[in-house]
């Protein structure tokens, strides 16, 4: 009898047990479903040795300097330092300041405050491994970011802290004075780096391709013809639909919980 009791008490535990970890997954597949208007997010940079990888900050780093945006590589060795910027890793705004990774104080060197609407390059030196980079910051889809002039005959790298795909007609590019043509080589361009162009045609009103997204993590040039008038002021309200973004690999698809 009194085995039998144990034996009843141990598969009581089991159950209560089993029914725990299943309210604890429950609990987890909710908070991933649900839709908060500000969240801690991160994306994940593939950076090759020997290699210039730019990127773009999905998320609101308003005011964050570069070792709160980019892990700290004393905690997170994803880059390699030096005793100098010309042995270290570096972290570099397209057209401006440069961050680089003390290895002998274990501190970043630089003073750069990091900025939503510009692109960055990941310089991973020659001989240097591989480095898996993490951007990081708050996921914000209610305020306007707002982006410096943009000039006519030139080509702008910038950045949208989009955390999801936004199609390209949502942008308000065209409001902010981006100028169509009958054909890609007098429209001006909004181009990926490294990968597709969008361009608007006046003929027909439309986008091609009307499928053109924005990408979380990307950098894109935006390119002004000449004669253009270029856009002197140009601002937007994210409009991304997100959850927190986990991981993405700028090198693959995006990956984003939904």
């Amino acid at each position: 009898m009194k085995m039998r009791k144990k034996l009843f008490e141990g598969e009581k535990i089991k159950k209560m047990v089993f029914f725990s970890i299943m309210l604890a997954v429950i609990s987890l597949l909710s908070a991933l479903k649900s839709e908060p208007s500000t969240a801690v997010g991160f994306v994940k940079v593939e950076a090759p040795t020997n290699g210039w990888t730019m990127l773009a900050l999905p998320f609101d780093v308003d005011g964050c300097m570069v070792s709160s945006v980019f892990s700290d590589g004393s905690s997170n060795p994803y880059i390699t330092g030096g005793t100098n910027p010309g042995l270290s890793d570096q972290i570099q705004e397209v057209g401006g300041s440069i961050a680089w990774y003390n290895s002998g104080t274990s501190l970043w060197m630089g003073s750069f405050a990091v900025d939503v609407t510009r692109a960055y390059y990941s310089v991973i030196r020659s001989g240097h491994p591989d480095a898996d980079l993490y951007v990081c910051g708050s996921v914000d889809n209610t305020t306007v970011a707002s982006y410096e002039a943009i000039p006519a005959n030139a080509w702008t790298a910038i950045g949208f802290r989009e955390a999801g795909e936004v199609l390209v007609g949502d942008l308000g590019l065209l409001e902010a004075g981006f100028t169509g043509g009958t054909n890609p080589g007098l429209s001006d361009q909004i181009q990926e780096v490294g990968g597709s162009i969008s361009w608007y045609n006046s003929a027909s009103s439309v986008w091609m391709p009307s499928t053109f997204t924005i990408k979380p993590g990307k950098a894109y040039y935006l390119v002004i013809r000449n004669g253009h008038s270029g856009l002197a002021s140009y601002s937007y309200p994210p409009s991304s639909d997100f959850t927190p973004v986990l991981k993405r690999d700028l090198n693959k698809p995006a990956r984003i919980k939904k």
